[in-house]
């Protein structure tokens, strides 16, 4: 028997808004169960369609299946292949969002949030994340899954393989100083000994995995991560963001609050010549949480994003 819980192939979406955020996406339930009928008149069922299943349950079926201390009576079941295919950002910057480590479903809720409305194309999970289609992590998020896609459970091994080519790397750090500096020569002649290390493991890159993606496996060496965290960063305040010369993508990496980002998001960002962004903060106050270093990083990066390319435009 296989001990692994298998995650299902379906959402559950519980509420009206939630419900109706998914159908004004484009989206089609294949379910729909209601405790009571005037429960559907808040549901926009004239863009549903005819396959739809209607099932009337007794509202206290609804409350053993039910996340919630009040349930809201009504939910609805969407095929996740097909929310995974259809969902498209409608007015996407060249940003993506990593995020890494975040185990907390409100948090990611609210990021995923934050990123919808930066404007990033999409955003990423690697497995270390909780599961973004939790009843939680849904209600938080306030629709954003239907807003932007979300490509979950991708390992640092295979990041490069997704990401598009020659990105500005940017690691949002919940820190509120400038920490870690020594001279750029010093930082290329740590980093080239730990690529020669690299080599000398017999590491392959650009490896098919069993999926066909190109997959690099020294990011699976904890001890060779572990040593590029070490390795100073390109570190500024994050008003003082530019694109690299020649970058036309960002790629923002955030981490939870508890762990951070992981030793991997360090390699990751060295190998593009990315940077840290710090936030100096006041009041004797030492670290943001992880839902406001996030806006504050990625609006920033929002704004020189489009101060690149004059002619986008932030309207839908």
């Amino acid at each position: 028997m296989n001990s692994k819980k298998e995650k299902p192939d379906f959402i559950v979406l519980e509420g009206t808004r939630l419900i109706n955020e998914a159908l004004s996406a484009g989206l089609q339930p294949t379910s729909i169960i209601f405790s009571r009928v005037k429960l559907l008149k808040d549901v926009n069922t004239k863009d549903i369609d005819k396959n739809c299943e209607f099932f009337h349950i007794p509202y206290e079926n609804i409350k053993m299946w039910s996340d919630l201390k009040t349930p809201t009576g009504v939910m609805a079941a969407f095929d996740k292949s097909e929310v995974e295919n259809k969902v498209r950002a409608k007015s996407p910057l060249p940003m993506t969002l990593i995020c890494d480590q975040i185990r907390t479903p409100d948090n990611l809720g609210a990021t995923l949030r934050v990123a919808a409305a930066a404007g990033v194309e999409r955003v990423i999970l690697t497995r270390q994340c909780v599961d973004p289609w939790s009843t939680k992590v849904l209600r938080s998020a306030a629709g954003a899954h239907f807003l932007v896609p979300i490509q979950e459970n991708v390992g640092w091994e295979a990041m490069k393989s997704v990401l598009p080519a020659y990105p500005h790397v940017v690691i949002a750090d919940l820190a509120s100083e400038e920490i870690n500096r020594c001279s750029l020569s010093d930082r290329e002649r740590k980093l080239m000994e730990l690529e020669s290390r690299g080599q000398d493991e017999g590491y392959t890159f650009n490896q098919p995995s069993d999926a066909d993606v190109s997959v690099d496996l020294s990011y699976l060496d904890p001890e060779l991560t572990a040593q590029y965290r070490q390795v100073p960063v390109n570190t500024s305040n994050y008003a003082n963001f530019d694109l690299n010369p020649g970058c036309s993508h960002a790629v923002v990496i955030v981490g939870g609050e508890t762990e951070g980002v992981s030793d991997a998001a360090y390699k990751l960002c060295h190998e593009f010549n990315g940077s840290r962004l710090y936030i100096p903060l006041q009041n004797n106050v030492n670290s943001l949480n992880v839902i406001s270093a996030t806006s504050i990083v990625m609006f920033r990066i929002q704004q020189a994003l489009l101060a690149s390319s004059p002619g986008t435009s932030t309207a839908a």
